[in-house]
C-alpha cells in the first residue's frame, strides 16, 4: 500500500506513467483509474468527526475552504455525496492551479479569495505536500495524522520531513489549535 501510494499519491497522471516506463500511456492510465475511483465512490466515508468539527467550525465563523490533489468532478462529486459544498468558502482541486502542491499557489488564491493574509491562514493536511504547501505560502500548518491513514503512512516521517507546527489525530482537535493562535 505505501508504495502505491508513494508512487501515485499527489502526482499527475503523467508523471506517473513516466516514472513506470509507459510514458505513452497516459489516456489510458486515466481512464482506467477514474474508473476504479468511480466505482469506489459509493463506499467513501467521510472521518467520524469531519461532520461535527466542519458545524463547529462554521459555528465560530471561522472561514473554511479544502485546497485538494483531486480533480474537479471528484471534489463535486464528494460535496454532492455528503452535502458539504455550502460549507466551505472556496475550493480548489488540481484543475484550478498550475503548479501543484507543494508549490504554495493554492494556498495563495484560496487567501486571495478569502481577502486574508497567508499568514493567517491555517493549512490542515495529512500529507507532506499539503504541509510544505502551507509552510512555504508563510501559513501555519496543521498535519493530521488519523489512525486509518497509518496503514499508508509514516506519520513520523511526515513529521521529520515536513515539521509541521501542529499534529492532531482528530479533527475535531482543530478547535484547541485555533484557540492556541
Amino acid at each position: 500500500d505505501r508504495k502505491v501510494v508513494n508512487l501515485c499519491f499527489g502526482r499527475k497522471e503523467e508523471v506517473i506513467c513516466s516514472d513506470l516506463g509507459i510514458p505513452n500511456k497516459v489516456e489510458e492510465f486515466r481512464a482506467m483509474y477514474f474508473d476504479e475511483v468511480k466505482k469506489a465512490m459509493p463506499k467513501l466515508n467521510l472521518f467520524s468527526d469531519t461532520l461535527e468539527t466542519i458545524t463547529d467550525l462554521k459555528n465560530k465563523k471561522i472561514k473554511l475552504a479544502i485546497i485538494t490533489f483531486a480533480v474537479g468532478w471528484y471534489l463535486e462529486e464528494i460535496f454532492r455525496i455528503f452535502n458539504i459544498k455550502k460549507d466551505f468558502s472556496v475550493a480548489l482541486s488540481t484543475d484550478d492551479v498550475i503548479n501543484p502542491k507543494p508549490h504554495p499557489e493554492a494556498v495563495y488564491k484560496v487567501c486571495s479569495e478569502l481577502r486574508i493574509d497567508p499568514n493567517a491562514a491555517l493549512v490542515v493536511g495529512d500529507s507532506k505536500g499539503d504541509i510544505l504547501m502551507g509552510k512555504s505560502a508563510g501559513s501555519k500548518t496543521v498535519l493530521y495524522t488519523p489512525e486509518d491513514n497509518m496503514k499508508i503512512y509514516s506519520f513520523k516521517e511526515l513529521e521529520e520531513e515536513a515539521k509541521p507546527d501542529f499534529v492532531i489525530k482528530r479533527l475535531s482537535d482543530l478547535a484547541s489549535v485555533i484557540g492556541s493562535i
